[in-house]
This record gives structure tokens, sequence and C-alpha cells, in this order.
């Protein structure tokens, strides 16, 4: 009787020990991976400040159309009710002293309309909420303290007696130096304008021809 012989189980090349070698072999080296490190740091490093510069500009876009809206809500009120409507300046001299003025204090972008009685005044819009990083201006950048007729006409709360043309809102960012500024204009106290402005000064007195309605 003859012995049958078994098939053998066939391995490949090398043997176990060789597919374990061909499996580091396709594997990242340590130079590799520090190539790709260096790359990662490298394309984070330039695209950190380009992402804050993007975020903090819109914060400014953002709160520059907060006291658009509350400007806009002072002149409405006016219109609907008839009576003395201010909207009010960071700077409590341009408020003024009688009962809108002194309703104002320093709380830029609030709007106050004056009581029947004359004597007193009531909120109608709060002053926004300035962000951590945002400025408004002061001096003759200063908001724009503001009271308007009957017909929602605005001129100066302060011995203005035509209508007003000029810078209302100055808002800036130190943290960026590209688009750090937001420059808001009236034009005959009832068109706002809105600046985009590179500027480590203070918005322009007169409305930029690049200016927005």
């Amino acid at each position: 009787m003859s012995a049958r012989v078994l098939p053998r189980e066939v391995q490949p090349p090398g043997g176990v020990g060789g597919l374990a070698h061909r499996g580091l072999a396709s594997g990242f080296s340590l130079l590799e991976l520090l190539i790709v490190v260096s790359v990662t740091g490298i394309i984070l490093a330039m695209g950190v400040p380009s992402f804050k510069t993007f975020m903090v500009s819109n914060r400014l876009s953002a709160t520059a159309n907060t006291y658009v809206s509350a400007y806009n809500e002072a002149r409405l009120q006016v219109i609907r009710s008839g009576r003395p409507t201010q909207f009010c300046s960071n700077v409590a001299t341009k408020n003024g002293t009688d009962a809108l003025g002194a309703a104002c204090g320093t709380s830029a972008g609030a709007a106050y309309v004056l009581d029947a009685g004359g004597t007193s005044a009531t909120k109608i819009h709060d002053a926004p909420t300035l962000p951590d990083g945002l400025v408004l201006g002061t001096g003759t950048s200063a908001v724009a303290a503001l009271r308007y007729n009957s017909q929602g006409f605005a001129r100066a709360a302060v011995g203005g007696t035509g209508p007003y043309t000029g810078l209302l809102l100055d808002l800036s960012a130190s943290s960026i130096t590209i688009n750090n500024r937001r420059c808001l204009y009236l034009t005959t106290g009832s068109i706002v304008s809105s600046c985009v402005v590179t500027s480590s000064g203070a918005c322009p007195s007169s409305e930029p021809s690049t200016c927005q309605n």
C-alpha cells in the first residue's frame, strides 16, 4: 500500500515575516510625518489671521446695523406719534440738558420720546450692546445726537436748525488692520449710508463716494 502525500500549505514569499515587512513598508516614515505636520502648521498659520479678520469684520457690520435699526426706530416713532424724539449720543454734551437730553445720558443708540407733559421722556429703544473689542468714536467722531421733526427729518439735538448731514457713527476694532472701521453717515436728515473703511485714525468727517445707502 502506497502512502498518500498531503499537499503543503503554500505561503507567500518571505513567509509571515514577509507580510509584516510589507505592512511596515506601506506606512509613513518619521520624516514624512514631520513634513505633513510642518505643512499643516504653515497652512493654519496663514489661515487663522484671515479667519479672525473675517469674524471681526462681520461683527463690526452686524453692530453697525443695530445702530441703524435704532435710528430708524426713533424716526418711525416720531412719524407715528408726532412727539419729539431723540436718537442718543455717547457724549452727554451732544445730547443736551433738557428732558430728552438728560434721559439719554451717554447711552449711544438709545432712543427716547418726550412724554405728553414735556417734562420727562420714555425710552423706546435700548442702546445697542457693544461687543468686546469694538469702540465708538469720541470727540468730533462721537455718535451724533439727533432730534426729529414730525416728518421724520433729523437735526442735531444741540444747536441744530436744519436737516443733519454728516457723520452719524464711527465704530472700530483695534484687533484688525484691514476693514477695521464702520462709518455711518446721514444725508439731509433722513438717508443713512454705511462705509467700510481701513483707518488707524477716525472716520472721514464727510461721506466718501464709496458709501452704500
